[in-house]
């Protein structure tokens, strides 16, 4: 599942490349969109929501890099394709005068992602939907992303705090704290 996304991903950064020199490899259509809306949801929650949720069960270990990589997977898919919403849906410059390029899609779903909304650009009325729902999309992948960063510093601590139990229990010394019980003695 990862694989796919990841080579979806890549062809919609190709279909990117492609549109800002001039190269319009194909004409989305609105079932295109939804459906890859639809699997920027179905991607995030089988390999990010639902593994976490099987953190409560004791015999469940989190692969807190494999989580983070699925997580950039997922953001990345889901900037671009939101980007090509926003390009078919349209967005609208705040200064009618400006004429949009295709790095400014890009720019308005990053900016939509984050919930920053610096007020240059603005959707379409039939985009408004779809920004807010990115919106809440990126701070759903923002709570995971830092979940994801805790669980990683809690796990590198906990190992860390059984290294130093079986150092203390098996009476391990460093080199130098043994060369100071030799000059004791």
């Amino acid at each position: 599942m990862g694989r796919f996304t990841l080579l979806l991903t890549v062809a919609l950064v190709i279909e990117y490349i492609g549109f800002s020199i001039g190269v319009v490899l194909y004409q989305p259509t609105k079932t295109m969109l939804g459906i890859g809306v639809g699997w920027s949801i179905i991607y995030f929650t089988s390999v990010v929501i639902i593994p976490v949720l099987f953190l409560q069960s004791r015999d469940f270990v989190l692969d807190t890099m494999r989580l983070a990589g699925d997580i950039l997977v997922s953001t990345l898919y889901c900037l671009f394709v939101f980007a090509l919403v926003y390009r078919v849906r349209m967005v609208v410059a705040t200064d009618s005068s400006m004429l949009l390029q295709s790095t400014d899609f890009l720019y308005f779903s990053a900016v939509t992602f984050s919930t920053l909304g610096f007020g240059d650009f603005r959707p379409a009325p039939d985009a408004r939907l779809y920004a807010a729902f990115q919106g809440i999309w990126g701070n759903v992948h923002l709570g995971f992303i830092v979940g994801a960063v805790l669980s990683a510093v809690r796990n590198a601590d906990r190992e860390h705090q059984q290294l130093l139990r079986a150092i203390r229990r098996n009476g391990w010394q460093s080199r130098r704290g043994a060369k100071r019980d030799r000059r004791r003695r």
